[in-house]
């Protein structure tokens, strides 16, 4: 009588633990939901970045059909282009490195405005 009751209480309580763990660890269970709603808020971040960027470039594209100084800007900056006649003079600081590039930053900082 005795173990007959220790076995049903051991047999429901394996059947309870093998439930919870099915629960918890199973496809559907809650570390698989939490990491799924955290790969939702990873992508949701990527996709506000994505918008962002695509925004900017919506500016861009608008100024760049309707704005001459801006298309000016952008081909000097960007394309190295200059007018005809025009004479281009670069200072180069003397350095010990030998990085002799030219930082065309405020090209970006134009779009902003």
């Amino acid at each position: 009588m005795m173990l007959q009751r220790k076995l049903r209480n051991s047999i429901m309580i394996l059947v309870v633990l093998v439930l919870a763990w099915f629960y918890i660890s199973g496809d559907m269970g809650l570390l698989a939901m939490w990491r799924a709603m955290l790969h939702k808020k990873i992508l949701e971040a990527k996709l506000e970045e994505e918008k962002n960027r695509s925004r900017s470039l919506d500016e861009i594209i608008c100024r760049l059909q309707n704005d001459t100084f801006f298309i000016e800007l952008y081909a000097r900056t960007k394309l190295g282009m200059i007018r005809e006649n025009e004479k281009v003079y670069i200072f180069v600081e003397e350095s010990d490195s030998d990085d002799m590039s030219i930082n065309m930053d405020f090209v970006e900082n134009m779009t902003e405005e």
